[in-house]
Protein backbone atom coordinates (compact mmCIF):
# COMPACT_ATOMS: atom_id res chain seq x y z
CA UNK A 1 0.00 0.00 0.00
CA UNK A 2 1.18 3.92 -1.10
CA UNK A 3 0.87 5.99 1.74
CA UNK A 4 0.49 9.77 0.85
CA UNK A 5 2.27 11.86 2.96
CA UNK A 6 3.72 15.10 2.94
CA UNK A 7 7.23 16.25 1.98
CA UNK A 8 10.01 18.89 3.22
CA UNK A 9 12.42 19.71 0.66
CA UNK A 10 15.88 20.98 1.99
CA UNK A 11 17.94 23.20 -0.45
CA UNK A 12 21.56 23.58 0.37
CA UNK A 13 24.11 26.06 -1.01
CA UNK A 14 27.48 26.91 0.57
CA UNK A 15 27.05 24.53 3.18
CA UNK A 16 23.84 25.60 4.52
CA UNK A 17 20.17 24.99 4.55
CA UNK A 18 18.27 28.22 2.28
CA UNK A 19 15.46 29.56 3.04
CA UNK A 20 12.36 29.81 0.90
CA UNK A 21 12.98 33.30 -0.50
CA UNK A 22 16.88 32.42 -0.77
CA UNK A 23 16.43 29.87 -3.68
CA UNK A 24 16.15 31.31 -7.42
CA UNK A 25 13.05 30.98 -9.13
CA UNK A 26 14.87 29.01 -12.02
CA UNK A 27 16.10 26.42 -9.38
CA UNK A 28 12.88 26.23 -7.52
CA UNK A 29 11.31 25.58 -10.96
CA UNK A 30 13.82 22.92 -11.83
CA UNK A 31 13.32 20.95 -8.19
CA UNK A 32 9.02 21.28 -8.98
CA UNK A 33 9.87 20.04 -12.52
CA UNK A 34 11.90 17.08 -11.20
CA UNK A 35 9.67 16.51 -8.08
CA UNK A 36 6.60 16.16 -10.64
CA UNK A 37 8.47 13.53 -12.83
CA UNK A 38 9.79 11.41 -9.62
CA UNK A 39 13.15 11.80 -9.83
CA UNK A 40 15.81 11.32 -7.00
CA UNK A 41 17.11 14.53 -6.28
CA UNK A 42 20.61 15.73 -6.98
CA UNK A 43 22.32 18.82 -7.39
CA UNK A 44 21.45 21.71 -9.86
CA UNK A 45 23.80 24.62 -10.65
CA UNK A 46 23.05 27.93 -11.41
CA UNK A 47 24.88 31.63 -11.97
CA UNK A 48 28.03 29.42 -10.64
CA UNK A 49 26.52 28.12 -7.62
CA UNK A 50 25.47 24.19 -6.92
CA UNK A 51 22.53 23.68 -5.15
CA UNK A 52 22.08 20.40 -3.73
CA UNK A 53 17.84 19.86 -2.63
CA UNK A 54 16.88 16.97 -0.45
CA UNK A 55 13.81 15.42 0.24
CA UNK A 56 12.45 14.10 3.65
CA UNK A 57 9.14 13.33 4.68
CA UNK A 58 7.39 15.61 7.27
CA UNK A 59 6.92 14.19 10.57
CA UNK A 60 3.98 16.87 11.68
CA UNK A 61 -0.04 15.43 11.62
Amino acid sequence: MDEAFDIIVDVIANGRILGPQEIPPPVAAAIDAALARNETPAEIHHDGIGYVWLVRPCVYP
